[in-house]
């Protein structure tokens, strides 16, 4: 039986990636397809699709345009008529009727847009208690603005989560490590430049010494040198001290002997250590051209042996989400460090210092986001939209749809090179309608478009792209700018309710299911709430003390006791101080002298 390669997923390819294509296909052992989820009379929404079917065509390969009919629009697949219609220059002849289908709902703000997602997923969590979480998606196209807010907030209405973070390049720990290590010789050894490095966890610095070792070698071997700059200067201090300990070793040999093999064994790993950085660090010590510094920066990534230790999974504490977030942040330096060096090489760069390399590096690192994969069957997968393409669930809600972040006004990536600035400018709005496009056609049940009104008290526009899906579709809208009535979905609305304020302020007992999620204080809360409200200055949640039994008590207690004026000085500041009228005055009208003790006791009035 013959095999057959089938490439799906992509909707656009590069040179270098089409020149692959080409080559593998070559092989007429084997069937070779691709498909691309193109229309080519929509060329509004699949431009990029287009333009590479062509340069697949150029390429050999032979298209094959699947023989269907348009359909009606009463008996179109929604996919087939977003393809056609969605950012269409002709609108069509009729709506498509998705009503029970798509939701379009604006809301206040993005805590209560995620709060919305919130509660929507347990009403279909009720309404079918056999829908499978991981089935469930929530979207956007800027995952970094959303990731905390849902983390909170699905936590406090008890909805298991799968959220996958885009992690900044230059906060990740592994990338951090191969740049502080090229920062050695920037610094010129110096000390603090030195501990950042041989401190971090990742790098194998030598056999003899792991990281954190060789870091605290390095510290106390710089404290007893005195050493902070200078890695000649600093063998040299470790030679002169070695001799001193020498000299004194053989002048006094019965005093402090064993303290002072320590520091010599000490000031001799030092400098091993020294030498296995600076080995390391070898193909750093000239200016470097664009290819030099991109193949020396990955020979050190090799020798400092950072993909061993990252899949160090039988490290205790070592789990497979950090191997993974590691592994992916790796993928991404090599990528950005590419595109540092073609940016330099169309420019004409010459060989540059290190330091010039490592400040445009850091630069490019700073812009650059990774995402971690989903974890199957853990939770309500909420991720970013690029990672659900070719993916498919019973319920989408895709947030954060205002005008400025989806479409999002294209922010030219200055270290990528002019000739690749300018493509992109030209594609952006196209890969961004087709990315919204997959992802509005990835849901089986429903699908929710959610935007907020405003953010930190700035009003937001609504989307342009709900816009073109409410042109061509149908859909239900709901929009909170006014009083609704809500319903509770969590133990925190359950205990703001003012519903259960009332019951409990009539006596009435609580159902049996409510009363469990409740707090035993409720009542007691409640009524420190009203004398707040009250501003009652009587009340024992304003300082005073009315019981008449914790009175007596207090009395008795108290009557017998002596105090110190700073122990009075302290119970004046105390809340309570109110609770018996007199006090004070009383107290210190029978002021006394304990001369044993050499300070004023105060009995207690």
């Amino acid at each position: 039986r013959k095999s057959t390669v089938f490439v799906e997923g992509f909707y656009n390819f590069k040179k270098p990636e089409l020149e692959f294509l080409r080559l593998v296909s070559s092989n007429r052992r084997f069937p070779f397809l691709i498909k691309l989820d193109c229309d080519e009379s929509n060329g509004n929404l699949f431009r990029t699709m287009i333009s590479t079917s062509r340069d697949l065509a150029a390429r050999g390969f032979k298209p094959q345009t699947p023989g269907r009919k348009k359909a009606a629009v009463r008996e179109a697949e929604p996919t087939e008529f977003l393809a056609s219609c969605l950012f269409a220059d002709e609108a069509p002849a009729a709506k498509l009727d998705l009503k029970t289908q798509i939701t379009v709902a604006g809301v206040r703000d993005s805590l209560r847009e995620v709060e919305f997602v919130a509660e929507r997923i347990k009403e279909i969590i009720r309404n079918d208690p056999r829908q499978k979480l991981d089935r469930i998606c929530v979207a956007s196209y800027l995952p970094q603005n959303y990731s905390r807010i849902f983390r909170e907030v699905l936590r406090k209405y008890r909805v298991p989560a799968n959220i996958t973070d885009r992690y900044t390049l230059e906060s990740n720990n592994v990338v951090n490590a191969i740049l502080s290590f090229v920062d050695i010789k920037v610094a010129d050894y110096e000390r603090v430049a030195l501990m950042r490095a041989l401190t971090n966890s990742i790098p194998k610095v030598s056999d003899e010494f792991g990281p954190s070792r060789a870091g605290s070698v390095i510290y106390n071997a710089a404290r007893l040198c005195r050493f902070e700059r200078g890695l000649k200067t600093f063998r040299e201090a470790i030679a002169f001290r070695l001799d001193f300990l020498r000299r004194l070793v053989e002048s006094e040999p019965d005093e402090s002997a064993e303290q002072t093999a320590k520091e010599m064994e000490t000031l001799r790993s030092a400098a091993n250590i020294l030498d296995s950085v600076e080995a390391k660090l070898s193909g750093f010590n000239t200016d470097l051209s664009p290819e030099e510094f991109r193949s020396r920066t990955v020979a050190l990534v090799a020798r400092l042996g950072i993909h061993e230790n990252i899949v160090r999974v039988n490290v205790p504490g070592m789990s497979t989400e950090l191997v993974e977030r590691d592994a992916r942040a790796l993928t991404a330096f090599f990528e950005v460090l590419g595109e540092v060096v073609e940016m330099e090489t169309e420019r004409g760069s010459g060989k540059l210092p290190v330091a010039i390399w490592m400040e445009n590096l850091r630069a490019a690192l700073s812009l650059t986001r990774y995402n971690v994969r989903q974890k199957y069957g853990y939770g309500v997968y909420v991720t970013s939209l690029e990672e659900i393409r070719g993916l498919e669930f019973d319920y989408l809600f895709i947030v954060g749809l205002n005008e400025g972040e989806l479409p999002a006004k294209y922010d030219p990536e200055i270290f990528l090179p002019l000739r690749s600035q300018e493509e992109n400018r030209e594609t952006e709005p196209y890969l961004q309608r087709h990315l919204f496009y997959q992802a509005v056609s990835s849901f089986r049940k429903k699908l929710y478009l959610v935007y907020p009104l405003q953010r930190d008290e700035v009003r937001l526009v609504k989307s342009s792209f709900i816009d073109a899906v409410t042109d061509v579709v149908e859909c239900e809208t709901t929009d909170e700018t006014g009083v609704q009535v809500r319903n509770i979905y969590n133990v925190h609305q359950l205990i703001e309710s003012e519903s259960v304020f009332s019951g409990a302020r009539a006596g009435i007992s609580a159902d049996p299911l409510v009363s469990g999620l409740l707090p035993p204080n409720l009542e007691r809360c409640r009524t420190a709430e009203d004398a707040r409200y009250r501003d009652d200055r009587e009340s024992e949640f304003a300082g005073k003390l009315t019981d008449a039994e914790l009175t007596a008590g207090l009395d008795e207690k108290l009557g017998k006791r002596v105090f110190s004026a700073a122990q009075l000085e302290s119970l004046s500041r105390c809340g309570f101080q109110n609770q018996r009228r007199g006090t004070a005055e009383a107290a210190f009208c029978g002021l006394r002298t304990d001369r044993k003790r050499g300070r004023r006791r105060i009995p207690a009035a």
